[in-house]
């Protein structure tokens, strides 16, 4: 666990291609090793910025690696620090994967925030993550979202396709919501 938490705390650099974070927490996701999930979690940096200065460009890449490891050992304890780093975060691909972990680690209560996104967000290709993430979640607490994404087009972009598959997944406790939004 030593070895972990020192590389995950050392700060990043300014060299352009500084990695050893990134890498590190790329690592410890493949590894598999749940024991790793507080020290990725610890590795997140909710004050990276968006500038193009590479302290920031490497906290972001570093952000996004922790995140999808935290997705892959389905560190559940992780799911409140993903949240936190959805609403922190200005960089798409961090909140892209940060949403994309939430659906894999499958907890419940990530489904409000993930229902916001799938229904408020501006980016579409966030919406359709958010969708497919609440289905694999599979909490009856999606479906209002869920019914009314079926039935959303935004910016030329329907997501039917993605809300009716995520509804299946979330099972038979859908049925009376769909039967109503029939009628």
């Amino acid at each position: 666990m030593l070895f972990r938490s020192t590389i995950l705390k050392q700060p990043e650099t300014n060299v352009h291609d500084d990695k050893h974070r990134r890498v590190a927490a790329k690592a410890l996701g493949q590894i598999g090793d749940i024991s790793a999930a507080d020290a990725l979690t610890e590795a997140i940096d909710f004050t990276a910025g968006t500038s193009s200065d590479p302290k920031d460009k490497a906290a972001n890449k570093t952000n996004e690696a922790v995140a999808k490891a935290l997705g892959r050992l389905k560190a559940k304890n992780s799911v409140p620090k993903l949240l936190q780093l959805i609403d922190k975060s200005r960089n798409n691909y961090v909140v892209l994967e940060s949403v994309r972990s939430l659906g894999k680690i499958g907890d419940g209560s990530a489904v409000a925030k993930l229902s916001e996104i799938a229904t408020t967000h501006e980016n579409k290709f966030m919406r359709k993550n958010a969708i497919i993430s609440l289905g694999n979640i599979g909490d009856p607490k999606a479906t209002p979202a869920l019914v009314e994404m079926m039935f959303v087009e935004f910016q030329g972009v329907s997501f039917y396709r993605e809300a009716s598959f995520a509804l299946y997944q979330v099972g038979p406790a859908v049925a009376d919501a769909l039967l109503e939004a029939m009628a």
